[in-house]
Formats: structure tokens, sequence, C-alpha cells
């Protein structure tokens, strides 16, 4: 009996670690943002360290910038018609990005430095409502720390490459109850957190522009295979307590995972000098993400063991563009199409992903060799209503109906010094 009940609590307690598309923002970049995800071949500010690193060699002279944007995901979900819906209390979670670039005077390279996400956005629930048994607080968190240089040999040819630290983190909050809501007061509160610190990944980046109107953009990130090092813990109500002889289950455990390989290729037009337009698709291959190994520390009861796990490979499609109308102010807007990476039967309002549509609007205004951005995009998550749940060795229950949506809003400043130095000396 000891050995069932710790072993449904150490499943439970891994079970929810998915490192799907829904726990991650799109891409990066308050422009980007504006112009519905489309900037992989335009890619001409230092998000392109995360987009395609071969932009560098458009961005001249000496650069800072430093982007902040609000991310919000709002969810309904209702598991039975009988009871009251959920709602994720979050606020936001804050997406920053800092990154610096020189080309230290030369007329084909360029350099950066940059911290950005993608990022997660987090769920927060009340704890005594029907969602408990998949999630009461999640929080994903993926940030890079990026070093590239990009080379311009050719008029028509742009290289970029990147290397970069990944550290990845999660927090997981959730309940579990073998009577489920008949007795709320016999639920096992579980806590996950854990994070890694070598997790290492590279990003290449091409442009290819055979006329002057006209570029194609190329970039990869390879699969990473990254290994969570955490803890895990559970409270557990008198009546477990008495049954085990503890009333709290503490463990260390690595878990190690796949981050799966993404590949994103963009066409850009360039109609006039203040007007462009840019399609992109992108494809991620989250179906390599199949399992999570679990190695516990001092296996007090429970021995490691997999987890399995269901994803599918994911397209996204986006269109967008910037029209210049002067000098110093520029318009965009754009939109995209996204599959979500984890299957309906396997869907959990700890990170709800279906069908997405998004728009997305922005300006920059440019003035004395500093950029203001301004960007906003909204999300539309397609509604669901899951009856046949067969999640992928989990136990929590994803019954229910779904109703959810991303916003982002965001600004962002760069400052060009030479630029900037002109301007002061009347020259610009």
């Amino acid at each position: 009996m000891q050995r069932i009940f710790l072993t449904t609590l150490i499943v439970v307690v891994s079970s929810t670690l998915a490192f799907g598309a829904g726990f991650f923002v799109l891409d990066l970049g308050v422009k980007t943002y504006g112009r519905g995800g489309a900037s992989i071949a335009k890619a001409d500010d230092l998000t392109c360290l995360y987009l395609n690193p071969a932009g560098l060699s458009k961005i001249k002279g000496t650069n800072l910038r430093g982007e902040f944007v609000w991310g919000i995901m709002d969810i309904e979900y209702q598991r039975e018609e009988w009871q009251d819906p959920v709602y994720n209390k979050n606020p936001g979670d804050p997406l920053p990005l800092g990154a610096i670039s020189t080309d230290f005077g030369l007329d084909d390279w360029s350099f950066a430095f940059g911290a950005y996400g993608p990022y997660g956005v987090g769920v927060i629930y009340d704890e005594d409502t029907p969602q408990r048994y998949a999630a009461l607080d999640v929080l994903t968190l993926a940030p890079f720390l990026e070093l590239a240089a990009s080379w311009h040999p050719l008029n028509w040819l742009r290289l970029g490459f990147g290397l970069a630290n990944v550290w990845l983190f999660r927090y997981d909050h959730y309940a579990y109850s073998f009577l489920g809501d008949n007795n709320t007061k016999y639920d096992i509160t579980a806590y996950f957190w854990g994070q890694s610190y070598d997790t290492f990944s590279w990003i290449a980046g091409l442009i290819v522009q055979p006329t002057e109107k006209l570029e194609f953009g190329f970039s990869y990130i390879p699969e990473m295979i990254a290994r969570l090092y955490g803890k895990l813990e559970a409270d557990l109500p008198p009546l477990y307590a008495a049954l085990l002889g503890t009333d709290v289950y503490k463990d260390e455990l690595t878990m190690t995972t796949t981050i799966p390989q993404t590949i994103r290729g963009g066409v850009r037009y360039v109609f006039t000098d203040r007007f462009d337009l840019e399609l992109d698709v992108t494809w991620t291959q989250w179906s390599r993400q199949d399992k999570f190994d679990i190695d516990l520390k001092d296996e007090p009861i429970i021995k490691d063991f997999v987890m399995p796990k269901d994803n599918q490979d994911t397209w996204n499609f986006r269109i967008g563009g910037d029209y210049q109308i002067t000098d110093v102010l520029t318009v965009r807007t754009g939109y995209y199409f996204d599959q979500p990476a984890a299957k309906p039967k396997n869907l959990g309002p700890g990170g709800v992903e279906t069908d997405r549509h998004a728009v997305g609007a922005g300006m920059t205004i440019s003035h004395w060799g500093i950029d203001l951005d301004l960007g906003y995009m909204h999300v539309f998550q397609v509604p669901l209503k899951i009856t046949d749940y067969e999640p992928a060795g989990e136990l929590a229950d994803g019954r229910g109906e779904y109703v959810s949506s991303f916003d982002f809003l965001g600004v962002a400043m760069n400052i060009n010094f030479g630029n900037l130095a002109k301007a002061h000396r009347g020259e610009l």
C-alpha cells in the first residue's frame, strides 16, 4: 500500500513537466510582435540573436537595445457542466531582453552579446477549484545568454552564428487525491522545482539577397538535451501520513528531456524604400520530446522511472510588414497561425494550447539615433471541449471546456551611439 501511494504521488509530480509550445511565447521582440512574427529575413534589430543571427551584419555601428514585454495568458476552464468555471489569476509575466552589438569599424563583420527569452507565461489558480488536479501554479522560464557574430562576405550573402547557454527553470504546484472532488481534505499537495545549469546550444542563420528588392532568410536551432536538477516535495494529509508514517515526502531528482530542433524560413519583398512584406514558416520537431527520464537521488521507496509523452510536430505561418510614413515614424502589422504541440487528449489547464490565430500591430519613432518601438499582439486560441482524455502517463484530470487567449504588450529602445554622436554635432 505504501508503494502504491508514493508511486502515484511521484508520477503525478513529474507528469506535468511539459515544455510544449503552449509554455512559450512566440519567439521574441517588440517589432516581431508588431509584424505578426514575420522577421526571419528582415532581422534588422538585436532580436536577430534568436530569430536569425545573419541579420547582425545589417546593424552598423555600436548599439544598445533593451526590451520589456508584458505577457498575459487568459484561461477560462470548466471541467464539468455543474461546476463553476475557473480562471488564470496570474496578472502577467515580464519578458525582457538586453543586448549590445558593434562592428568595431569593420565593413563586413558585426558582433553581439545578449540575454533574452523565450520565457514561459505562468498560470495561478485558486486552490479549492476543479483544475487543482492538473495545476495550481505553473511557471516555465528558458532565458538564453548568447554571443554571436555575423559575416557579410558578398553583396548578396550574410551568415550568422551564435553560441548560447540556456537556463531552464520549471515550477509546478498542484494536488492529487484518490477521492477526487468527493472530499478535497484528502488531497496531496505536491511541488516540483528544478533548473538546468549545463544546457548549451547554438543558432545558425543565413540571408540571401538575389536582387535589391528580394531577401530570403533561414535559421536553425538544434535539438538540445536538457537536464533539470531539482527537488520534489509533497504535503500528505493526516490519513496518508498515518498510513505512511510521514507527513512530508521529499527527494531530489534529475529530469532529462529533449528540447526539439527548430527550422525557420522566410521571404521578404521590398516594394519601395518605405514598404516591405514578409512571409515566414517555422517548423519545430516536438515529437522528439517523447519522454522524461526521472532519476531520483535517495529513492527511499520509489526507483527511477520514465514518463512517456505524446507531443506532435508543429508548423507556424506568419505574414507581416512595415510602412515608413515619415523619416521619424514607421508603422507595422501582421498575422500568424500556429499549431499546438500537445494533442487535445493530453491537454491540461496548466498550459492550454490549441490552434492559434494572432494579429499584431506596432510602430517605431526614430530620432537622433534613438529608436523607440511599441508593439502589441493578441493571440486567439480556438475553444476546446475535451471528453476523450487520454494523457500519456498522466493522472491529472484535463477533461472539460477551455477558452483561452494571449496578450503581449511591449516597449523597446535602441540607441545607435554613432548616430547619436552625429546628431549631437548637427550632422543628422
